[in-house]
């Protein structure tokens, strides 16, 4: 078995994973906007986006093969080249360094395979793992949505971070001139 993490696309039978994923407080308190999902709703999101021509949602198993959290790519948008990019890592498999080897394929689909320019997401203020996370992968600040959600009895900045396709290739050909 390889040591790379595995993505593949959500399946039904997925399902289960990811809502009880997303509900966990560790997961869900740093998610923007989130609704309570039974399993009704949850088909009926699935089959939604399962139609779409712009979002895709990925499962991601670890090495071993254990579900281990969900890839969202979402607005993809083909004219401009810019998707929004998320990733959720349950809590057992966090700290481990699976968010920058997550992150990698994640450029490496967006960038490479769906040969798009930009990636940009959305993360909570108070959510300074992740942006430690983003800003080690080459993502940069790019504004602030002032109180852009409401949660837990207050409102929240959202952050807009990005990366484009040439400071990711950048990236890729700093670290190999490390390697060799």
């Amino acid at each position: 078995m390889t040591n790379t993490l595995q993505l593949s696309l959500l399946e039904k039978n997925d399902l289960e994973f990811v809502k009880n994923l997303r509900m966990l407080p560790e997961v869900n308190s740093f998610l923007g906007t989130f609704t309570l999902l039974n399993d009704a709703l949850q088909a009926e999101w699935f089959e939604k986006w399962l139609h779409s021509s712009s979002t895709r949602y990925l499962l991601v198993r670890s090495p071993q093969g254990e579900k281990i959290g969900l890839v969202r790519l979402t607005d993809m948008d083909f004219i401009n080249r810019s998707v929004c990019v998320g990733a959720d890592i349950h809590p057992t498999f966090q700290n481990q360094g699976y968010g920058q080897q997550l992150y990698r394929q994640i450029f490496h689909l967006v960038f490479n395979d769906y040969n798009l320019h930009r990636a940009y997401l959305y993360v909570l203020e108070n959510n300074a793992r992740a942006i430690h996370v983003y800003k080690k992968m080459g993502f940069k600040q790019e504004g602030i949505l002032r109180d852009a959600v409401f949660k837990h009895g207050s409102y929240k900045n959202y952050i807009l971070m990005s990366i484009l396709r040439s400071e990711y290739q950048a990236s890729i050909q700093t670290q190999t001139n490390i390697d060799n």
